[in-house]
């Protein structure tokens, strides 16, 4: 368990549960699988049945879906493109908010991304990282503000690069992209005005809680690298209580981070680097160990204090 501060005991306590998954891949055997079961229609309910017992103690439960959700044929790897059915039977299994960006966003090309809005919407589920417009995208700055309980929670999603799929300047828009060298090697390259825009603007809801979610690292490195770390320390500065990370499809460390800012005050910050896979096909010891983290937040209503922060 992890916590800072203290617990008061008085009858203003307000507390809430939030609860984020590892990946979730529509790879080519999944599918196969979902559709094996008979009908015409896929099946994942099975698949995410031990997870839901507990994702639907949530308040709130995020999730990344990785790759487009668009029309048929269904695709894996390397091109991803699922149907509407996996996010449904993740949402029925608890999940209800997905980050989008990620390096698969791209796979169906701007048609498809659109598609994985229109279908998460038509589900009444809430997202955040790509956007059917440049316009779209600018007029939150990429925030997307959601509710747990009776508290109000700032949800930001970015990914290091969509996989160097061919994107115009006009099409940039559509994904929140923390690289600005994400269309070549290197990858270092952070656009940090991009970072610090969006949690600016998450900051003038005054939320309970600033979560960024991050696509980012090294697949199959079970340790965070140095370009994470620098990262998840500016995003702290900037204003972001929790950062939950995923891509690397492997488990990586928790931190409880303590940042300086540059007028000398200090903020402190969670960090879930990396929570590996909820749902893949992959199948090293490594890829299947991940967890689900279940996030204890309590504020003193009456003050609007937080008091704690703990996470199992």
């Amino acid at each position: 368990k992890y916590m800072h501060n203290g617990i008061s005991s008085n009858n203003y306590i307000s507390e809430v549960h939030l609860m984020f998954t590892g990946d979730i891949i529509g790879n080519l055997p999944i599918l196969q699988d979902a559709l094996g079961k008979g009908g015409d229609d896929y099946d994942f309910s099975d698949m995410l049945y031990d997870a839901s017992l507990q994702l639907k103690q949530a308040d709130l439960a995020i999730a990344n879906i990785e790759g487009p959700i668009f029309k048929p044929p269904y695709t894996g790897y390397p091109f991803y493109n699922s149907p509407k059915k996996l996010v449904a039977d993740a949402q029925a299994a608890g999940i209800s908010f997905f980050s989008t960006a990620n390096n698969h966003s791209f796979d169906c090309g701007e048609k498809g991304l659109i598609s994985t809005l229109d279908a998460l919407d038509s589900l009444g589920c809430q997202h955040t990282g790509t956007y059917r417009s440049g316009d779209e995208k600018d007029c939150t700055q990429g925030v997307c503000i959601t509710a747990a309980g009776d508290m109000r929670i700032a949800v930001l999603n970015y990914t290091y690069g969509i996989n160097f799929m061919p994107i115009s300047k006009s099409q940039e828009g559509l994904i929140s992209i923390y690289n600005l060298d994400y269309d070549q090697d290197t990858l270092h390259l952070p656009n940090t005005e991009l970072m610090e825009k969006g949690l600016a603007y998450a900051r003038m809801f005054a939320p309970d809680l600033i979560i960024v979610l991050m696509h980012w690292g090294l697949e199959e490195e079970v340790e965070p690298n140095e370009y994470q770390r620098w990262i998840a320390q500016f995003l702290v500065s900037c204003g972001a209580d929790l950062v939950v990370g995923n891509h690397p499809h492997v488990l990586q460390r928790y931190e409880r981070l303590t940042v300086k800012r540059s007028d000398g005050s200090k903020r402190v910050g969670h960090v879930f680097y990396s929570l590996g896979n909820m749902l893949t096909n992959q199948s090293s010891l490594e890829n299947r160990v991940t967890v689900i983290p279940d996030i204890t937040l309590r504020h003193d209503k009456k003050s609007g204090q937080r008091l704690s922060f703990q996470s199992t």
